[in-house]
């Protein structure tokens, strides 16, 4: 039931945070700030876009999410003075965190009351 009705809504909310977040990255021109950084992010984000299913997108958005909470490797990364877009891209790069873990919450709720209700 999940992966029929459920999943695809979420799928179109990933494909929606990642499409919005390499626009953000590609507007504040991260790459010239850090090329090392944005090569990193490219990877992962590739494994989001290239998942064949969604059990396998949503390992590739956890893996994303592990890599955002390392915040000192993110500011380690954006070299010299700090400015307004690596502020900008510190504070989305938090929230689109802060989305994929609540959605990874909310999926594992609803994987657990269907479990509850025997319902695949």
């Amino acid at each position: 039931m999940f992966l029929e009705n459920i999943a695809p809504f979420f799928d179109k909310q990933i494909e929606f945070f990642i499409t919005n977040y390499k626009n953000y990255i590609e507007s504040l021109k991260i790459e010239e700030l850090s090329p090392k950084l944005v090569k990193e992010l490219n990877e992962l984000i590739h494994d989001i876009d290239d998942a064949v299913d969604f059990e396998n997108k949503l390992v590739a958005v956890e893996k994303l999410t592990k890599y955002f909470q390392d915040s000192k490797n993110l500011t380690g990364l954006l070299e010299g003075e700090f400015n307004e877009e690596k502020e900008t891209f510190l504070t989305l790069t938090n929230e689109i965190k802060v989305d994929f873990q609540s959605m990874d919450n909310l999926i594992n709720l609803i994987l657990a009351k269907l479990r509850e209700m025997k319902v695949n």
